[in-house]
């Protein structure tokens, strides 16, 4: 369950909702739809995991899990530059919208706030990724009409199993769970809502 909505897939795979939703931000040429998602995907997804692998083999990290605090934050810093990077690249994209860019933008963020939040607390990074999945559908809905409501549910259950999963392999506290999830969610939120003024 953990590998399969794994953290790191979350903003491309909410970035392609985005872009089929049915609403005006989907609304694009079909070659800057794949555009966006293929460096979405580069970026946000392979070249980071990519990252990790390097960084476990060249014993930089200890283990490709993150267990040590050290290791964790380090990775997190060097992926949250790496989102960044697609960031100005998505934002000299001229067919994308600034609402798109709002949407990408997002991601690290979150990533800037789980390592802030690392001093105080433990948030889980894949239930802030699932947090921030649900956070968007939730605003494609609310602000844009998108009909995508069983997304949003399945979003909350897949939230539900990860959450349990996390607990059952003792990768954190009810605390850690709630508050990873919270830590997606509610500050893609605020960031959509912001830019909606």
């Amino acid at each position: 369950m953990s590998f399969i909505f794994h953290p790191l897939i979350m903003p491309t795979l909410s970035m392609f909702i985005v872009l089929h939703s049915g609403t005006a931000l989907s609304v694009l040429q079909s070659q800057v739809i794949k555009m966006t998602l293929i460096i979405m995907a580069l970026f946000m997804f392979l070249f980071p995991a990519i990252l990790i692998m390097f960084l476990f083999i060249t014993k930089v990290i200890q283990d490709i899990e993150l267990h040590n605090a050290r290791d964790r934050i380090l990775t997190m810093v060097l992926i949250l530059i790496m989102y960044v990077f697609t960031l100005f690249i998505l934002w000299r994209i001229p067919q994308l919208t600034r609402t798109h860019v709002f949407f990408t933008l997002c991601a690290p963020i979150v990533l800037l706030l789980l390592i802030l939040l690392r001093r105080i607390v433990n948030p889980s990074i894949h239930m802030s990724g699932i947090g921030h999945f649900s956070g968007v559908v939730f605003i494609m809905i609310l602000y844009y009409g998108a009909a995508i409501q069983g997304v949003f549910i399945a979003s909350v259950l897949i939230a539900g199993l990860l959450g349990t999963s996390r607990l059952i392999l003792k990768e954190g506290s009810w605390q850690d769970v709630g508050i990873g999830f919270f830590t997606g969610f509610l500050p893609t939120l605020l960031i959509m809502m912001i830019s909606n003024i």
